[in-house]
């Protein structure tokens, strides 16, 4: 019973995640070669290392990003998807594909939030007016990269106007019916 959170930002999807791992789901650790704060739960690894596994087609997705500090990179690996119940954050269409063509088994929940709701949240998080407009701005372009994802997902949730533990509930139970289908 495995699932792929997809939707937009600030649409509850790392809420839902936290919810379902206190009910014994697992998550997939990113592979990265940022420096390692201390407040993630990523597996921090050379450069060296990280294209190692690329070479060895160890990754199911893997990308490359430029920070202040240069290029970095970040993947998730085959073997990491494989058995019990796992969860995950799906950011794009091009990945869910990828993961369902390899992973049948995850079943793609999209949380839907109203574009206020939306709103709301960001400035809820957000405390600075260039950070809110990054984020929408990031909104926008993801919304225009993803266009018919929710068309995609093999069930849409609600995510709004209830508690977070509603949302994972229903998410397990939506999951169970999709399921049933196969």
């Amino acid at each position: 019973m495995s699932i792929a959170l997809i939707g937009q930002e600030c649409s509850g999807r790392h809420t839902v995640l936290n919810e379902l791992l206190t009910m014994g789901y697992d998550t997939i650790r990113y592979y990265t070669t940022t420096p390692d704060y201390g407040y993630d739960n990523n597996y921090h690894i050379s450069d060296k290392e990280f294209c190692e596994m690329i070479d060895s087609e160890q990754f199911l997705y893997w990308e490359a990003f430029e920070t202040n500090d240069g290029i970095n990179y970040i993947g998730t690996k085959y073997s990491d998807y494989a058995g019990g119940n796992k969860v995950v954050i799906v950011e794009d269409m091009a990945k869910l594909h990828t993961l369902v063509s390899y992973f049948p088994e995850f079943k793609s929940i999209y949380l839907k939030v109203d574009k206020h709701e939306i709103n709301n949240r960001i400035m809820s998080i957000y405390t600075t007016k260039d950070a809110v407009k990054k984020v929408k701005k990031r909104n926008k372009k993801l919304k225009a990269r993803n266009q018919g994802m929710e068309t995609l997902a093999d069930c849409i949730v609600d995510n709004y106007g209830r508690l977070p533990y509603q949302t994972a509930v229903i998410s397990q139970v939506v999951w169970s019916r999709v399921g049933e289908k196969d």
